[in-house]
């Protein structure tokens, strides 16, 4: 007998088991009740956008060098 994935959206009793909102249990396919909807399909991973991206490799690049001949972040010359 085939079987499809279905949510819960109110509560609700199938199975000898009491459902409650927001959990996925199996019906036989083509059952009907106004308790539930079909699960949605598990797809792939969506892409990372583009700026998720450039953040990623932004964050994996080595820190630029303090200045030279100096503390780092440079002397109190260099406030204002």
């Amino acid at each position: 007998m085939d079987k499809e994935k279905v949510v819960a959206i109110k509560d609700g009793f199938f199975g000898g088991s009491r459902q409650r909102v927001g959990s996925v249990f199996d019906v036989p396919k083509g059952t009907k009740g106004t308790w539930f909807v079909a699960a949605p399909k598990a797809a792939e991973p969506a892409p990372a956008p583009p700026a998720a991206k450039k953040a990623t490799a932004a964050r994996n690049q080595t820190p630029p060098a303090p200045p030279a001949g100096g503390q780092p972040g440079g002397g109190s010359d260099d406030l204002v």
